[in-house]
């Protein structure tokens, strides 16, 4: 089975390798069992140019049915994504108010709509709290669920593709754009830095988490990304978005433009909407310790230093164990 606007190769992977089940889809239904081409003999007798049929398939798909490598990211414009490092639980309520708070904005009325909610901590770590959709409602409809979710008077801005400053002539008049439509609603966009290549470029900067840990012997190593995902429905959608773009063809450095169906499924909606939040380039909040000299057995500087073990061990202790030659 499979969900509209999903193709069969996504789906596949979906249930049975990462085994992230939708709706009425039961774990108990479905079990992989390895099986390699290489383990077909009979089929590799009868029928030699098999091997050469997956040999032309595009990447992951090649290394996936040819190889059985269902971790292949070749292929894919994301291949920094893991949901272990790019997912944590959420902490909402205790976002501490020094931390910056930003939105970014990707309209639409026949494809979705997204508006996602990022907070940037003092170490520039950035993580999206939430991730805000609907299909086929209009800017007042859409600024009151974006209202609903997200504490918009603590958003420092809001930045947005520049489809929403397009003005259409009807009777000889201007039509209120989106941008005056939201700003009447109280949300302020500014336009994003909507070049495709670049933002493609610090997606994968920020994503990456594979030399972002202490240098050992001179090397880095594995750590934790700059952007990460509070763990919600939404912000799966949007990660298993991520991970399905491909690269274009016909321009490697950009990704594939993929529109959403006919019933608002699939797309590349949520993509666009991380890239202009990565492309803004949050500035990084100064923490109050930075201005304050304290005592280091000073009761507030214990209970801050408690509150935020418990948060780091919770939300980035991956159980890794730092060597005694690691260099901060």
């Amino acid at each position: 089975p499979s969900t509209p606007g999903e193709g069969g190769i996504t789906c596949n992977k979906r249930l049975f390798i990462q085994r992230r089940y939708r709706g009425n889809e039961r774990p108990e239904d479905y079990a992989f069992v390895q099986a390699k081409l290489s383990d077909n003999v009979e089929l590799l007798t009868r029928n030699p140019e098999y091997i050469r049929k997956l040999d032309t398939l595009p990447e992951p798909a090649r290394s996936w049915l040819r190889d059985g490598n269902f971790s292949a990211g070749a292929g894919s414009a994301l291949p920094q994504i893991d949901w272990k490092q790019h997912l944590v639980k959420p902490f909402k309520d205790e976002i501490p108010e020094y931390w910056l708070q930003f939105g970014s904005f990707d309209w639409g009325y026949h494809h979705p709509f997204v508006f996602g909610w990022y907070v940037v901590t003092e170490d520039g770590d950035m993580f999206k709290v939430e991730t805000v959709t609907g299909w086929r409602m209009l800017p007042p409809q859409q600024i009151e669920r974006i209202k609903s979710i997200v504490p918009v008077e603590k958003l420092q801005y809001v930045v947005a593709g520049h489809d929403v400053t397009g003005k259409h002539i009807a009777r000889g008049e201007d039509v209120p754009t989106i941008q005056e439509q939201f700003m009447d609603g109280g949300i302020l966009l500014s336009l994003a830095n909507i070049d495709r290549k670049q933002g493609l470029q610090q997606l994968r900067k920020v994503l990456d988490w594979s030399i972002t840990g202490p240098l050992i012997d001179g090397k880095p190593t594995e750590g934790d990304p700059r952007l990460r995902f509070f763990d919600t429905p939404n912000n799966r959608k949007c990660l298993e978005q991520m991970e399905n773009m491909t690269v274009d063809p016909r321009d490697p450095e950009d990704v594939l433009k993929v529109n959403a169906d006919d019933l608002g499924e699939g797309g590349d909606d949520m993509y666009d909407e991380t890239r202009y939040a990565c492309a803004s380039r949050p500035p990084t909040p100064e923490s109050p310790w930075s201005e304050t000299q304290l005592n280091a057995w000073d009761p507030a500087v214990l209970e801050h230093e408690m509150k935020e073990g418990r948060k780091s061990k919770r939300h980035t202790d991956k159980g890794k164990g730092i060597p005694p030659d690691a260099v901060f």
